[in-house]
């Protein structure tokens, strides 16, 4: 038997639900497999059953795409696909530097040639977060999901390569820029320290392409000269 609960993050308040969850852990019967879906780490107690190896995670890590993995879900998206021109290594090289495995790019980048919107192979390979597909999407489910705060720093602090939580308290005269900083990694909001102590992160690319263009919608040249 199994239970599976999908956008576990998305839930307000889920204290009860992960008291429930909780009960039903302890209670643990061996027909049943509990498969949660979510961006953050359930507030449960999992120590033990990590220990008793009845514990798996997929983690981001693991379902990011290879180069190799990249070629291969082009290759079988662009299958019976009568006209299309094959997928060449330069393209497959820069849409895997540029998207850096994110499943999801890859097919939307696939469904940009598939409706035939502007621009050939070639001139896709420059496939950005400003693109149509790309930037509905990231507005959609990840940008609209986030608070106002969030939404806010998150635009301000895109011009930066590197965060640094001195840098962004300072550039956004907040003072939170750390526990932010560690929200945005750790629900896995297009965010990752670039390095082992975690005083430095980056957005990913894309993610910070499409923040730019939407912070260029929102103020004027001269609000962000402010």
């Amino acid at each position: 038997f199994y239970l599976v609960i999908d956008d576990f993050d998305r839930i307000n308040n889920a204290g009860d639900i992960n008291q429930f969850l909780q009960y039903i852990l302890d209670c643990f019967p061996r027909f049943l497999h509990l498969i949660v879906v979510t961006r953050s780490i359930p507030d449960l107690k999992l120590a033990r059953m990590m220990s008793q190896r009845q514990l798996n995670w997929v983690t981001q890590e693991h379902l990011t795409f290879k180069k190799e993995e990249t070629a291969a879900l082009l290759e079988r998206l662009q299958q019976n696909k009568d006209g299309e021109p094959d997928m060449d290594e330069q393209t497959i090289l820069e849409l895997d530097q540029r998207l850096e495995g994110w499943v999801t790019g890859l097919i939307l980048f696939d469904r940009s040639l598939t409706v035939r919107l502007p621009g050939t192979v070639e001139e896709n390979r420059t496939f950005k977060g400003q693109h149509r597909l790309i930037f509905n999407y990231l507005e959609e489910n990840v940008f609209c999901m986030m608070s106002p705060d969030l939404q806010q720093f998150a635009l301000k602090s895109a011009i930066l390569s590197t965060l640094h939580k001195d840098l962004c308290n300072h550039l956004l005269n907040i003072r939170n820029a750390a526990s932010i900083l560690h929200h945005l990694e750790a629900h896995h909001i297009f965010t990752s320290a670039v390095d082992g102590d975690r005083q430095f992160y980056r957005f990913h690319p894309i993610f910070r392409e499409f923040l730019k263009v939407r912070l260029a919608m929102q103020f004027s040249s001269n609000q962000m000269a402010e």
